[in-house]
């Protein structure tokens, strides 16, 4: 039973950090950053991000796929995440959404909202038939482990080996 605690834990802090969020550069001033030299007239321009099509460059390899999440995340594109994570993936988030009466889109957004690096740096792809992984560095610049799994001949995000977790790794000697 712990152990199956601890890999939800896991999957869901994966979930959470996989995705590839934005995080402003360091040093950029908040109060400036959104703002548009508009005249005082003009309509703020309509946002359809959670309405645009999944792109097809979501058949490239983990490497592409993630990078492309990223992309998505970046600009809270709900249905470009959704494309590009697996079922798995997609129905855990669905079930913890339930006890705080949240949607899969509502997940989604917030995970959206939840800061990572600042790049989508990766490294070290590994395939081994329809699994593979690669590291991504988190919020911290930590390089963790992200798993992905072929599912109808695309790569997708997917939910942690029971292997991979980064806590099996030897803690670093102080």
């Amino acid at each position: 039973m712990k152990t199956r605690i601890k890999l939800t834990l896991t999957a869901l802090g994966m979930t959470v950090a996989l995705s590839l969020a934005c995080q402003k550069a360091p040093g950029a001033n908040i109060a400036t950053a959104n703002v548009d030299n508009k005249p005082a007239n003009a309509q703020p321009a309509e946002t359809t991000t959670e309405q645009t099509p999944a792109v097809a460059d979501s058949d490239g390899s983990p490497t592409q796929v993630y990078k492309l999440a990223y992309k998505y995340r970046k600009e809270k594109n709900i249905e470009g995440l959704k494309s590009i994570f697996s079922k798995d993936v997609l129905d855990f988030l669905s079930e913890m959404g339930k006890s705080d009466k949240k949607s899969l889109n509502d997940q989604l957004r917030e995970m959206t909202e939840t800061p990572q690096w600042t790049s989508d740096e990766s490294r070290n792809e590994k395939i081994s038939g329809d699994h593979a992984k690669i590291e991504y560095r988190d919020a911290d610049g930590d390089w963790k482990t992200m798993d992905f799994v072929k599912e109808g001949g695309k790569w997708k995000l997917s939910m942690p080996e029971a292997d991979s977790s980064d806590d099996d790794k030897p803690a670093p000697k102080r």
